[in-house]
């Protein structure tokens, strides 16, 4: 026996001269250090202090090592640590995916969350609201580029802001007070610290609360030494609540701890601890191997005590305790600003006197279910507050026969979030319902998951039908096989797909398309679907159609103007000799006639000139219309003109014995156009006036007005039908035509008259009354360089 003391004497000595000898040889401990006061900060007179560096000083003084701080700005020192330039960094939020990157301590040293700032007066209040505005935040942090940061939160939320990354909380706050951004992501304790400096105010949108712990270089040679040094010394201090641990929340944070362990620890704590002590000093006489084991079991107790106390002082939410018949027994407020003004005189008072009586009675009721079922309830309800609604959910946890441990948390945000993006949903289904483009989603794999009315309507399909594949069996069997080629094409490439197709309706009609499909994609840039629409097209394809057979047509028409035009000058061309050598012959240049042969070759030639006439006129509707006509513009007297048409048509007029009146105000007007076709336009104007005219007169008008030149023929004919006039300028067509043909000509002199008209820069019209007359009245500009050639 005594040997085996000596022996375990001898190895006390040895481990405690190994230790001490370690101990004379300080480890350089590399700390990042970034300005987030209080939490870690350089202060002016250039000391490191804060939350973090008052207990890393408390482990630097027990394991004897030397810190040596690292300065920079966040991003700074994450790139450090990940270069292996620092071998711990303080505050850093723990997600899965820096737990790929870095090593983390065991247990949550701080936990956190943030704020969203605004200016003072700016509307924002919920997270919707910052819809198009400009965001800061700390670039690199959880609560800014992390899962369920503001980022992530806007986009799962389909929100469009503008983020802009900041090297600390300070440059945020100078941004918004400087109204650089429209809002800014500051952490709790940054923003408690700060916020009355500026002109700013929180807004009630809390970002995800976050685990605070010490980050290790993953692969640094000391980091096990270092991670596993922390973990225990980290024990050590939260089971303490004298700890620097405590003292630097305190000091830092303005987080109290209790001035007592009895006002925290239950009653049945004190008798474990009573049978505690007694069956240690029974064990004592016993068994020292037995103190030792109640001394381990009492540390457990106090471990647990601390652990929790720490939960509970870090919980944001309200905690209550409540008897069975709804007696408040204790309770805890969160770090937040509280539910409840509460006062530790309303202990022991009854819930009816403390809330409206329905949800006095509400509350009592789920107690009672949580105490019946032992099994937790949730309750959630509205309390007006402010002339707002605050929304809240409590949780009912039976804790034995008699009592009920209550959790109340603030939902306010989220009911808002949910009201919202029901509101939003119906909005969408609305407008999904009414919009005249169809609509259609799909997963990843193409299947259809989701189409609208309007596209039921064009595809001829119900929404049951389309779902899956079966939108395929609408389409046009000679369109599948490149639309699903297309589609293929689309999905590997993750590019915008688009595709001009037709659906076969049940009845054999067609409706043509041009559908468009985009990627949709989740948070980690994976394409989950598409989303897309299909616009009718089928009107356009019939215009298109149309288009092409009026192009056509128009191509057609100029190829017979262009033949009718060849054909009438080969026609001219042997009627000239004809109207010559007949000529020839009434002059008896070749020899004497009698009276019957110079009868007949006179209605020759009369015939030979008409038909001429028919053929000049074919000629020039057929120029015109192949775009052959050329204008030759000059100055010249327009009365000269006149009197030269009126002059060609007057033995016309004699013969029916009609007078011709002619107006020209003034005398002498001097037009720049081309003297040939405006001596045409009258020409043909006076032959028809004479040629529908069978009594009266014929008049013939001109005058200016401005830089016009208005010219006007009319006559005491048999005047035109309001139904006639329509078809009055067109080409190859009498009014006439379906009666008799009283009236010879090709139909085409007012057409000519119209085109030439147009070609020389004017317009024409017509004024009649049938059976009274018509007056035809036309205008040229004085001076045009239209269509001058």
């Amino acid at each position: 026996m005594w040997r085996r003391i000596f022996l375990l004497t001898i190895a006390i000595l040895c481990f405690s001269l190994i230790s001490w000898t370690q101990a004379q040889k300080q480890k350089i401990v590399r700390v990042g250090v970034y300005e987030n006061p209080p939490k870690i900060y350089t202060d002016s007179n250039g000391t490191v202090t804060g939350f973090w560096p008052a207990i890393l000083n408390d482990i630097a003084q027990k394991e004897n090592w030397q810190i040596e701080w690292v300065h920079g700005t966040w991003d700074e020192e994450v790139a450090y640590l990940q270069a292996n330039k620092i071998d711990i960094m303080p505050d850093m939020g723990w997600t899965e995916e820096r737990s790929q990157e870095f090593t983390f301590s065991n247990d949550t040293v701080l936990s956190s969350w943030s704020r969203l700032y605004v200016k003072k007066g700016s509307p924002i209040q919920t997270i919707l609201d910052l819809d198009g505005k400009k965001v800061a935040g700390l670039s690199g942090s959880v609560n800014f580029d992390g899962p369920d940061g503001i980022k992530d939160l806007a986009t799962r939320l389909g929100i469009h802001c503008t983020f802009v990354g900041l090297d600390s909380y300070m440059a945020i706050f100078e941004a918004l007070q400087n109204k650089e951004v429209d809002a800014g992501v500051i952490n709790k304790e940054f923003g408690d610290l700060n916020e009355s400096q500026f002109s700013v105010t929180r807004t009630s949108i809390i970002i995800q609360p976050m685990n605070l712990r010490f980050a290790f270089t993953k692969d640094g040679t000391s980091t096990p030494y270092l991670v596993q040094t922390v973990n225990a010394d980290m024990q050590e201090l939260k089971n303490n609540s004298n700890s620097a641990y405590y003292k630097a929340i305190d000091q830092y944070l303005g987080e109290k701890p209790p001035k007592t362990i009895v006002t925290i620890i239950p009653t049945w704590v004190y008798i474990l601890f009573l049978n505690g002590a007694l069956i240690i000093l029974f064990l004592v006489v016993v068994s020292i191997t037995a103190r030792r084991q109640i001394r381990q079991q009492t540390a457990k107790l106090w471990k647990s005590e601390a652990r929790n106390r720490a939960l509970v002082e870090n919980d944001p939410d309200e905690i209550f305790r409540l008897s069975r018949g709804g007696i408040l027994l204790d309770y805890h407020s969160g770090l937040a600003s509280s539910l409840y003004s509460l006062s530790e005189d309303l202990l022991g008072k009854s819930l009816l006197e403390l809330l409206p009586k329905e949800l006095a009675e509400a509350t009592l009721n789920h107690v009672e279910k949580a105490i019946e079922a032992n099994a937790t309830q949730v309750f959630e309800y509205s309390v007006p507050s402010g002339g707002e609604v605050q929304d809240y959910e409590s949780r009912f946890s039976p804790n034995g026969k008699d009592e009920v441990i209550v959790i109340v948390r603030d939902i306010t945000v989220r009911k808002q979030a949910e009201r919202k993006l029901v509101e939003s949903e119906k909005r969408y289904q609305t407008l999904t319902s009414v919009v005249p483009v169809g609509i259609f989603h799909t997963n990843k794999d193409g299947e259809t998951t989701f189409v609208n009315p309007t596209w039921c309507q064009i595809s001829g399909m119900s929404e049951e039908e389309a779902l899956g594949e079966g939108w395929l069996q609408a389409v046009h069997p000679d369109d599948r096989e490149r639309l699903l080629a297309g589609w293929q094409e689309s999905t590997e490439e993750m590019t915008t797909s688009t595709a001009d197709y037709r659906f076969m309706h049940p009845d054999g009609s067609i409706a043509w398309v041009i559908g468009q499909a985009v990627p949709e994609v989740n948070s980690e840039n994976e394409v989950v679907g598409y989303v897309g629409t299909i616009t009718d097209i089928t009107e356009r394809k019939k215009i298109e159609d149309l288009k092409a057979e009026v192009i056509r047509a128009e191509s057609a028409d100029k190829l017979k103007s262009a033949f009718l035009a060849t054909m009438s000058h080969e026609l001219r061309t042997p009627l000239n000799s004809i109207i010559g050598f007949t000529g020839l012959l009434l002059q008896k240049l070749v020899g004497p006639l009698n009276g019957e042969q110079e009868k007949q070759l006179s209605m020759v030639q009369g015939s030979a000139y008409h038909l001429l006439e028919l053929i000049n006129d074919v000629l020039d509707i057929s120029k015109i219309e192949a775009g052959q006509i050329v204008v030759f513009r000059e100055n010249f007297d327009v009365g000269t003109a006149i009197q030269k048409s009126v002059a060609n048509i007057l033995p016309m007029a004699e013969e029916k014995n009609l007078k011709v009146i002619t107006t020209i105000t003034p005398e002498e007007i001097q037009i720049y156009s081309d003297r040939r076709r405006l001596e045409q336009i009258l020409i043909n104007l006076l032959n028809n006036a004479v040629k529908f005219t069978e009594r009266g007169e014929i008049r013939l008008g001109c005058k200016v007005e401005e830089d016009w030149l208005h010219i006007w023929v009319s006559d005491t004919g048999i005047g035109i039908k309001p139904e006639d006039r329509q078809i009055l300028f067109r080409p190859f067509q009498q009014i006439d035509i379906g009666i008799s043909r009283q009236y010879e000509g090709t139909g085409l002199g007012l057409s000519i008259c119209k085109r030439l008209v147009e070609l020389l820069g004017g317009q024409i019209q017509v004024e009649s009354e049938w059976g009274k007359g018509s007056t035809f009245s036309f205008t040229l500009p004085m001076r045009s360089e239209n269509n001058e050639n």
